[in-house]
């Protein structure tokens, strides 16, 4: 028999722990959660910690607020095709330019200078024709002729509107020496004119109505009564008013020039 105060064969203290003692809400092989601490797989409330992203950073591919983009696209203008609002067509004249000039009427014969006059009739010359000789004018020239058929012009209208024949007109440089005329004449310039009014009269009378007409002299640089064949008037802008009588010597095939209008026997002074 057992003692009354005798402990039992494996005796178990009271406050001893159990052999597998088990915590009251928590397995041993998990560890025990602090209060404060981050759980076991923490999750930032904003930022996945794989791809840390403050909250004022800068994205991946950062573009500050004033930076041009990648490919900047001017506001007005496609970088492509720049069209500057104001720019003028790739064929316009700039502003302020002068306009091109208008192209010139072509030089031929046909070409119409006055109502009653072509060009043809102050560059027609048997000699020209004969020796195969060019005298068509230079532009510069052809203007000169134009002043010369005004003057034929008023000529005509004064003479009653009586048809003029012209005999010699414009002459070349190497026509002008074909036909043994002087160094100087004013019939290279394209001012002088040879001509004949029948219609009207002979050379004297031609000359003498002309000379008597002070408006239309103040317009004339040389009148010329020529050898009694025909009248010679020169439009150059010297305009000195002049008028001459061109004779010969007899036995002299040199031309002579008086002042003022004189009596002829033919070629001579009579």
């Amino acid at each position: 028999p057992a003692p009354l105060d005798a402990a039992p064969p494996e005796p178990a203290p009271l406050d001893a722990e159990a052999a597998e003692p088990a915590p009251t809400g928590v397995a041993p092989s998990d560890p025990v959660p602090q209060l404060d601490g981050a759980p076991a797989d923490p999750a930032p409330t904003d930022v996945a910690p794989s791809e840390p992203a403050p909250l004022d950073a800068a994205p991946s591919e950062p573009a500050p607020l004033d930076a041009a983009p990648t490919e900047p696209a001017p506001t007005d203008v496609a970088p492509s095709e720049p069209a500057p609002l104001d720019a003028a067509p790739p064929e316009t004249a700039p502003i302020g330019a002068a306009a091109p000039e208008p192209a010139l009427p072509a030089i031929s014969a046909d070409l119409r200078l006055t109502p009653h006059f072509t060009l043809g009739e102050f560059t027609a010359s048997a000699t020209a024709r004969a020796e195969n000789i060019d005298n068509m004018p230079s532009p510069a020239i052809l203007e000169n002729i134009k002043v010369a058929a005004a003057g034929m012009e008023k000529v005509r209208s004064l003479l009653g509107d009586k048809a003029i024949s012209i005999s010699s007109g414009f002459r070349c440089p190497q026509l002008n020496q074909a036909i043994g005329g002087s160094p100087t004449s004013d019939h290279m310039e394209g001012f002088s004119v040879d001509f004949r009014c029948d219609g009207f009269g002979s050379p004297h009378a031609i000359v003498e109505k002309l000379m008597s007409l002070p408006d239309f002299m103040a317009e004339v640089d040389q009148l010329i009564f020529e050898k009694s064949r025909w009248v010679h008037v020169s439009f150059a802008p010297r305009r000195k008013s002049q008028v001459l009588t061109a004779y010969e010597k007899p036995g002299e095939r040199k031309t002579y020039y008086a002042e003022g209008l004189k009596a002829l026997n033919g070629a001579y002074l009579a």
